[in-house]
């Protein structure tokens, strides 16, 4: 008899995502790989090596279900229906090519839900993602600067609640990164956890757990809840606290905070990595400070362009963490003001933030 899983529940900060997740954008992590395919490129064996690939991050079978009142918070399940083919698909990029029409591509995709009912992801191979009337589309890769007519793309989609930026890296590591040896195929699982190589591989699917195991689970959680009052109190205090000055805030309407509707349109800026860690060393900030000052001065521009006053605080959003004054603060806002000087001059060149 097969032993059910063990209970994972989504955590306190995936249930804020969950619960905010209701804009007209889903809350989605995407990610855009060009390929390089002057080798060729044999969709079914690169669909049939991501569907391998996937059981090494079992995140990528389980689902996620809400149990009745009474019984915690959302579980991951194995998926009993999981089916690679409900996730792995491919379609040619539209004219005229080139990197524009694969982030067109991305932007559609990253934009539409993913459904609840199998696994949070997706991944869209995009072919012919070739550069048409001259237009190039670069190569990443160590490779060179590669053929304009052999790229392709791979779209990854996650909701944030299955992994977030950092996590979803980790995921993207386990799928894409290194070839399969040749010849490699994947074990095929038999009871006990076995394979017929002989490696341990993990049963699938475990049974989901039982309703008397959520209820006790779910009691257990409250006690430990209990023990943690005292800190999460300190935590409520202190949203209440940013709550409290964001309600005295009179933003000005601008482009940037009224309705949006579900349309995206995404593009790249490549930047010398090297002179972008010399200006922030320079700085004494980080790549992360270098990144987020740059954006900062583009919304800058952007008003200015709009005829609009910049320099409005922003209204609160959830652009930071921490703010509680507590060790463990958990998510939250941190609400900061970039100023934006005179032009600065660095080894690294000339920084622009005005």
């Amino acid at each position: 008899m097969l032993m059910p899983q063990l209970i994972d529940r989504v955590s306190v900060d995936d249930l804020m995502s969950l619960a905010t997740d209701q804009g007209s954008t889903p809350l989605q992590v995407g990610s855009v790989l060009l390929l390089d395919t002057s080798g060729g490129l044999d969709q079914r064996r690169g669909l049939e090596i991501l569907g391998r690939r996937i059981e090494s991050v079992p995140r990528l079978r389980q689902r996620l279900v809400r149990p009745p009142a009474g019984r915690g918070r959302p579980v991951w399940v194995d998926d009993p229906r999981f089916s690679p083919a409900n996730h792995l698909f491919s379609e040619p990029c539209p004219a005229p090519g080139g990197e524009p029409a694969v982030l067109e591509v991305a932007a559609r995709i990253i934009g539409t839900r993913l459904p609840f009912d199998r696994p949070l992801w997706s991944a869209t191979l995009v072919t012919e993602a070739k550069a048409h009337a001259g237009e190039e589309v670069r190569d990443t890769s160590s490779s060179g600067a590669g053929d304009a007519a052999s790229v392709s793309a791979l779209i990854i989609v996650f909701h944030h609640v299955l992994a977030d930026g950092i996590g979803g890296l980790a995921v993207l590591a386990n799928l894409v990164d290194g070839p399969d040896p040749p010849g490699s195929t994947a074990p095929r699982e038999r009871p006990g956890g076995g394979s017929g190589g002989g490696s341990a591989r993990p049963i699938f699917p475990r049974p989901a757990p039982s309703s008397a195991a959520l209820v006790a689970d779910a009691r257990t959680e409250r006690i430990r809840s209990l023990r943690r009052l005292p800190i999460d109190l300190r935590r409520l205090a202190g949203a209440a606290a940013v709550l409290r000055s964001a309600l005295r805030l009179h933003v000005k309407p601008s482009s940037l905070n009224r309705h949006t509707g579900t349309r995206r349109r995404f593009a790249s800026i490549r930047l010398d990595l090297a002179r972008v860690h010399a200006a922030a060393r320079a700085h004494d900030a980080t790549v992360n400070d270098a990144v987020l000052t740059a954006i900062a001065g583009a919304l800058n521009r952007l008003h200015i362009s709009l005829g609009e006053v910049p320099g409005q605080p922003a209204p609160p959003g959830k652009c930071g963490t921490g703010g509680t004054g507590d060790p463990d603060p958990g998510p939250g806002t941190i609400v900061i003001s970039v100023p934006f000087p005179a032009r600065t001059r660095t080894n690294a060149g000339t920084v622009s933030p005005r």
